[in-house]
């Protein structure tokens, strides 16, 4: 749900400090990443955390670690025991009696929530599986914990808002509701048994559920009463979605399931919305799923215009869109439309290739890329433009807005203007149509796209869009005189000398008139 990226080192962990700002006397790490996102989009820092060698020393090596929502807390998990680290206080927080330390093994993860530890783990002293819960403000100590008996070893461990889920070698998903008693990250919190559902007929061995996750996704867009949150299970690759239902027939049970949907294959990792927001419904209710080879897959809402009458408009609820990427992803900022993740750069410590000795060196570095014209450009393609336009409308407020519009065209007029063979449903005009709808942004991407191709295209490009004489006049009645200027660049390669000279003296005047000297000398 958080977009706070770490590494997991041998004995460290490498937390990315963007959104982070060096403010004394601690760090202060924003929640809302949507006001930072630039920040944490851009950053290459990494802020190296050393884990304290008293606990490495008996626990190493590390097998779990967790980062909560603020990223001002971490913890980690080794052979035995546990430990947290504030970012704050730049403290760790170890027991203090070594033989709880070495009393219980963490087996299915770890979690951080409103200001509590959660693991999951086998106590070796009463031979027996458990949920422990710490709280975050006290000393790291058994008189603080709160134990719940597990009846096989968990083997996942999720939250949603105030849901847990578990997921045990039994095969059995159990769904908790945590319930917060006295203060934030001091007092205790109660797990009360919602449901449990038995899976062992979705999985060979329990071995093969690779995540579990509990969503506000549903196969349909978000209807008029609510539901409760949908299972999403990944199986060996399969990613299953199980949606629950509020039970009404049985007083004693309270959510009920419906049959499994197989949404993809070959998926690798998940990524789920943390919460929904009105404004941008399309990219705040889609699942993300990263499917290796195959590349990332978005499985996005379609909500019909009218939400009063959807008769006879057969049209699926949602569609399955694929791209692909040049990174491997690690984080989904929903509504910023970003994607972080890492590129790695291999080089070899020789030049020659056949020697023995050549060993690859790798370089792994953090990078972002934008998604939004990817998903315009296939909703287009589909004729699914009215919501290509919604979507981009509910984006048009992000600072790279214009540059996704000019990335979508430029990707287009490429590949047609290029292509050998015949276009019988080119998509240029369409791209052309769409784009003009925002006139804010309309006539700079199609400069900027025009200055990134070659000369030999722009004809295809202006036959489409327009002429580019037109296109400069359009640019003088708004005042966008910078723009203006990019395109005469454009005319004195298009047009006659004495045509790109009088548009030369439109510009000037335009630019003299509104005080613009360094355009004016420019010009001059």
């Amino acid at each position: 749900g958080h977009g706070h990226l770490y590494l997991q080192g041998e004995d460290r962990l490498y937390l990315n400090v963007g959104g982070v700002s060096a403010d004394a006397p601690g760090f202060h790490l924003t929640n809302d990443l949507s006001s930072d996102f630039s920040t944490l989009a851009g950053s290459k820092q990494w802020l190296v955390v050393p884990i304290p060698s008293t606990y490495t020393g008996s626990n190493w090596p590390i097998r779990y670690t967790a980062i909560d929502n603020e990223g001002m807390s971490i913890a980690v998990a080794g052979r035995t025991g546990l430990a947290h680290y504030s970012l704050s206080s730049r403290k760790w927080k170890l027991f203090g009696n070594e033989t709880q330390e070495r009393d219980f093994i963490v087996t299915g993860g770890l979690l951080w929530h409103k200001g509590f530890m959660i693991a999951s783990s086998y106590s070796l002293l009463e031979d027996k599986d458990e949920i422990r819960i710490y709280p975050r403000d006290t000393r790291l100590d058994n008189s603080y914990v709160k134990t719940f008996r597990m009846p096989s070893q968990v083997l996942l461990l999720n939250t949603m808002r105030d849901s847990l889920l578990t997921f045990c070698a039994n095969a059995q998903v159990s769904i908790f509701e945590m319930t917060l008693q006295g203060e934030e990250g001091s007092g205790s919190i109660e797990l009360t048994r919602t449901q449990t559902v038995d899976i062992s007929g979705l999985c060979v061995h329990p071995a093969c559920v690779v995540s579990a996750t509990l969503t506000t996704i549903r196969a349909e867009t978000a209807g008029s009463h609510p539901h409760p949150e949908s299972l999403l299970l990944n199986v060996s690759g399969r990613l299953l979605m199980v949606q629950r239902e509020h039970c009404t027939d049985n007083t004693d049970v309270l959510f009920t399931c419906s049959a499994p949907n197989v949404l993809a294959s070959c998926v690798e990792n998940v990524w789920v919305p943390s919460r929904s927001r009105r404004d941008k419904p399309h990219l705040t209710e889609a699942l993300w799923l990263f499917c290796g080879a195959h590349g990332m897959r978005v499985w996005l809402p379609l909500f019909p215009r009218n939400h009063q009458d959807s008769a006879h408009t057969f049209m699926s609820k949602r569609i399955m869109l694929p791209f692909h990427l040049r990174i491997y992803p690690l984080a989904i900022l929903f509504e910023d439309a970003i994607l972080l993740g890492a590129e790695n750069d291999t080089v070899l410590y020789t030049s020659d290739t056949n020697s023995p000795f050549s060993l690859p060196f790798s370089l792994l570095e953090l990078t972002s890329q934008v998604y939004l014209h990817q998903i315009l450009r296939q909703l287009i393609h589909r004729n699914l433009g009215y919501h290509a336009w919604e979507i981009a409308r509910s984006c048009a407020s992000l600072p790279y807005f214009p540059h996704s519009l000019e990335l979508l065209l430029h990707e287009v007029l490429e590949e047609e203007a290029t292509s050998k063979e015949p276009l019988p449903d080119a998509q240029l005009p369409s791209v052309v149509e769409f784009i003009r709808e925002f006139p804010g942004v309309w006539a700079r991407a199609v400069v900027q796209c025009a200055r990134k191709t070659e000369i030999a295209l722009w004809p295809y490009l202006f036959s489409v869009a327009g002429s580019p004489k037109k296109l400069l006049q359009d640019c003088l009645q708004r005042q966008q005189l910078d723009t203006a200027a990019s395109y005469l660049i454009i005319l004195q390669n298009l047009e006659p000398s004495t045509v790109s000279r009088q548009h030369a003296t439109l510009l000037l005047d335009a630019a003299l008139e509104q005080g613009r000297w360094e355009l004016s000398r420019d010009l001059v």
